[in-house]
């Protein structure tokens, strides 16, 4: 009998002996992947100081962004280190963890404010504010009362009856975060869409990992993988577009020329007697000038092409591909939207558009590439020119029967 009792203490001690461990070495393997998450977020910040093509505004949310981040996973980390010592402070515990489940669903919104998608439409932006001010709300009350969380008597934290509303508030926040992304790029000719496609689906893989095992806590180390990702695209993205108009910059129009071998139809647009309209009424002037021109631009032609700015007031839509073979008569459609580009433009007072010479527009059908020399660069090169001069000669002639 003294044998069976003396075993049953050596297995007892030996499984709590393991237990303890276990529990060590996940806490070291926590904190490695707190403090690498927390390194990416100092190494992303550093960056982000030395990035000259980024707004101060710009630079200040992507700023807030990094220190949430840092300080909901410190939190986080404090959190399950709270769990292993039975003798902490409960109230210590639950403001940690009420500062973490916090900070987590702000995130997204926040990212939503790089953009300014938000700034005039309102329902959105209420709704947000009012989830992030009612989720805050119920971790405060969270600390005193069990309700989205609760610290038990061993001190170890738990989920509430109510800890559905938080998961609900955050998911919410993402749809948001989703909705307003899509409408960016939307709004951007859909440039870097597979990349942000790409970035979300490695939100949602990354973040369902810890909710199907609660013991994988890489959720944290996700987000701020993710913040880098966002980094590059937004960084990437804004290389491609023009500050001032909000269209494709000469720089993407450049390397769609380089890579165009499907049959497609280039316009040309240039603002007739522009520099008169900065000589009389300043640059501001002709700056609202271009930016009206853009946005009409890109109202008549962005669903059958790319819209760019090429330069100072020179315009240009390349059509997408296979676009034009659901075209029937090529030339009564082309002058159909061009007449419905002058139109729109006419119908701006001359206080707000000072151009009275109007935009001229010339256009020329590039046929594609075929035949033995497809993949032959410069000859690919020379067809796109040959189309780009038929274009301009046909846009300068519009120049002249304007005058």
């Amino acid at each position: 009998m003294n044998v069976i009792i003396n075993a049953r203490k050596v297995i007892y001690f030996s499984f709590i002996f393991c237990k303890r461990e276990r529990v060590i070495v996940m806490l070291d393997y926590y904190f490695a992947v707190i403090l690498i998450t927390i390194m990416i977020m100092v190494v992303s910040l550093l960056q982000l100081s030395e990035n000259k093509t980024f707004s101060r505004k710009t630079k200040e949310n992507f700023t807030t962004i990094a220190i949430l981040i840092i300080l909901g996973a410190f939190c986080e980390f404090c959190n399950v280190r709270y769990d292993t010592y039975p003798g902490g402070s409960k109230i210590i515990h639950g403001i940690i963890k009420a500062i973490e489940l916090s900070v987590a669903p702000i995130i997204p919104i926040w990212y939503v404010r790089i953009i300014d998608h938000l700034k005039n439409d309102k329902i959105p932006k209420f709704i947000s504010n009012i989830l992030i001010l009612c989720n805050i709300t119920f971790q405060v009350l969270s600390i005193f009362v069990p309700f989205i969380f609760y610290i038990d008597d061993a001190n170890v934290y738990n989920h509430g009856n109510y800890y559905y509303i938080y998961i609900v508030i955050y998911i919410t926040n993402i749809f948001i975060f989703i909705i307003e992304f899509l409408q960016y790029t939307k709004r951007y000719q859909m440039r870097n869409l597979k990349s942000l496609i790409a970035i979300l689906c490695f939100l949602f893989l990354g973040l369902s990992i810890h909710w199907i095992n609660s013991d994988i806590r890489t959720d944290w180390l996700v987000v701020g993988i993710i913040f880098t990702m966002f980094l590059v695209y937004y960084s990437d993205l804004s290389l491609k577009v023009d500050a001032l108009t909000d269209l494709l910059n000469r720089n993407s129009y450049q390397f769609i020329l380089k890579k165009l071998d499907y049959r497609s139809i280039i316009i040309i647009f240039d603002c007739n007697n522009f520099k008169e309209v900065n000589d009389t009424y300043g640059h501001l002037i002709g700056d609202d000038v271009l930016k009206i021109i853009a946005k009409e631009i890109m109202n008549v032609y962005s669903k059958y092409g790319y819209c760019y700015r090429i330069g100072g007031d020179e315009f240009a839509v390349i059509f997408k591909q296979g676009v034009i073979d659901n075209i029937g008569n090529i030339s009564n459609f082309i002058e159909g939207l061009n007449s419905k580009f002058s139109s729109s433009l006419d119908e701006y007072d001359q206080d707000r558009f000072p151009l009275q010479n109007g935009v001229s527009i010339g256009w020329s059908v590039f046929e594609g590439i075929y035949g033995v020399n497809s993949r032959d660069e410069n000859y690919i090169d020379s067809l796109v020119k040959g189309t780009l001069r038929n274009a301009d000669k046909n846009m300068y002639q519009n120049k002249q029967d304007n005058k």
